[in-house]
């Protein structure tokens, strides 16, 4: 796990998992920010997906994909 970035609000975290593949999860943080939830993945596709950071709302994460063959902003 890297790549980590939380919300403004300190409510939710988002990282990529990494191994062969690269995927983008987001989960929300509980107990005074010791502990995640369950994680989700946010990354449709197992490709270079990299994390940036989330937007200034903490409605949406910005990442770069590598899964079409060229990196891509998403």
């Amino acid at each position: 796990m890297d790549d980590g970035s939380v919300t403004a609000d300190g409510k939710r975290l988002a990282f990529r998992q990494w191994t062969p593949q690269h995927s983008v999860y987001i989960a929300d943080l509980e107990a005074n920010e010791t502990r995640i939830s369950t994680p989700r993945e946010l990354t449709p596709t197992k490709n270079k997906n990299y994390l940036s950071s989330w937007v200034a709302d903490s409605k949406a994460v910005v990442f770069s994909s590598a899964g079409c063959g060229h990196l891509a902003a998403v």
